[in-house]
Order: C-alpha cells, then structure tokens, then sequence
C-alpha cells in the first residue's frame, strides 16, 4: 500500500512540475514502525539539495523562490488527488460488485476504458467531474470513453451499475 501511495504521490509530483523525483525505500527511518502496524507511510526525494542544510542559515531568504513555487504546484495537485474520496459505495452490507471493475489507463492519454467483468447489468453511466464537483463528461453504456477534450489534470470518476457506486480518481496526462 505504501508503494502504491507513492507511485501516486510521484505522477502527481510529474504532472504538476518539473520536479525529479526519486523513491526512498524508508528502510532506515523512524517511519518503518508506522508501516509495521499497517500504516501506509510515503515519501521521496528531490536531488536539488539546499546549501545550508539543518544549519541557521537554512532559511527562505536562502532559498530558490522557483524551486519553491514548484515544490507549491506539487504539493497542492497531490493534495487535490489525495483529497478526493477514492472509494467504493453500496447502499447495502454485501460485497460490492464494482470492486473488480478495472477504469485504465490511469493516468489517461485520449480514451480510458472501463471494463466491468461477470457484469450482467449493461446499463450504467460514468462521470466525470472536477476537485470542485462540476460535471465535465458524462456517458452511458460507453466502455471507451473519450477524454481528449479534457486537460492535464486529477478528475472524480463516478460508475454507477444499478444501487452500485464506485467512485475513482482519474488522471489526464498527456
């Protein structure tokens, strides 16, 4: 689960700067205990390092205003994507058969593909909306969905079959 969270921090990362990004394996920090106990734990590093490490000169005034601004455009496309609800929803306690539906690629180019195996419902609709809940693309019965007109960005994804809901971050990068 850790690395699945970081593969998601670092596209978010790629896709709202220039930052480079390589993955710490953690095994010597203090984050290790988190993750034994089932915690998810994340983080990389940037190779750009400041010049006054851990020092009293390490402050903004000596820092690079546009690295930054970066490490800002990063920070706010990850909190948009982590800050949406990926989760799957059904009105009753049995198990939710939405949960082996597969929407990719994800991060998308032109076209995302849903496919719902065992599904004997043919009638559904998917939705795509902004952070702020606006609907941008809505289709019924489509298993290829074009997205082309849509920018770089981190949408909601809503499927719904039947009472079912499966609500998913999507991706657009291109």
């Amino acid at each position: 689960a850790s690395a699945a969270v970081t593969q998601q921090l670092r596209n978010c990362t790629a896709l709202y700067s220039p930052l480079q990004t390589a993955v710490d394996p953690a095994a010597d920090t203090d984050y290790i205990p988190f993750e034994q106990k089932g915690e998810v734990i994340t983080g990389y590093f940037e190779r750009i390092r400041s010049t006054y490490p851990h020092s009293s000169k390490d402050t903004f005034t000596n820092m690079d205003p546009v690295y930054v601004y970066n490490i800002g455009k990063a920070t706010v496309g990850a909190l948009q994507h982590f800050a949406a609800a990926t989760t799957t929803m059904s009105k009753t306690a049995a198990k939710n058969s939405l949960e082996a539906v597969k929407i990719y690629p994800n991060p998308a180019n032109n076209v995302l593909n849903i496919d719902l195996p065992d599904s004997k419902e043919t009638n559904f609709s998917f939705e795509i909306s902004n952070s702020l809940g606006r609907s941008l693309l809505k289709v019924n019965n489509e298993r290829k969905i074009d997205v082309s007109g849509l920018q770089n960005g981190v949408y909601i994804g809503v499927l719904k079959v039947g009472e079912e809901k499966l609500v998913k971050n999507i991706m657009i990068e291109r």
